[in-house]
């Protein structure tokens, strides 16, 4: 049975999708960009298996028993594509937008305020962060 879908699915990472991995304690302790293919973890430069090579076949282990972080890079749409983002002005309430990607003032400045993303959902629940952030008042929900 192919667990890799699963376990992409519990760490929060769509097949296909890159991202790093740090310890517990903030430290990135393996310098490689990473994602799941649909049947195994490669690393995202070289799509070298993880799993079978010795030095690094422990990660994966690391990542099931939570014993790391993963860190997802920031969304990069690219020409065409849609992608949601947080609208705020003064004290009025953050709400989601969204924006077909055409290379934009406000799509670059969305996209290196790191206030790009994929969904409707992550950027729902990224709201108050991305909001505190570049305003640099705090949000309640």
């Amino acid at each position: 049975m192919n667990l890799i879908p699963l376990i992409a699915e519990k760490l929060g990472v769509k097949i296909g999708e890159v991202f790093r991995v740090k310890d517990k304690s903030g430290v990135f302790q393996y310098d490689n960009l990473y994602k799941f293919e649909k049947d195994r973890l490669v690393t995202a430069e070289n799509n070298r298996d993880v799993l079978l090579n010795w030095g690094m076949s422990h990660i994966i282990d690391a990542m099931v028993c939570d014993c790391v972080e993963i860190i997802k890079l920031p969304f990069s749409p690219k020409e065409g594509d849609t992608y949601w983002f947080v609208k705020f002005a003064d004290d009025i309430e953050p709400c989601i937008g969204h924006l077909t990607w055409h290379g934009y003032t406000i799509d670059y400045l969305n996209k290196y305020c790191e206030n790009c993303f994929c969904t409707e959902k992550e950027a729902e629940r990224e709201k108050y962060n991305v909001a505190e952030k570049l305003t640099g008042k705090k949000w309640m929900p």
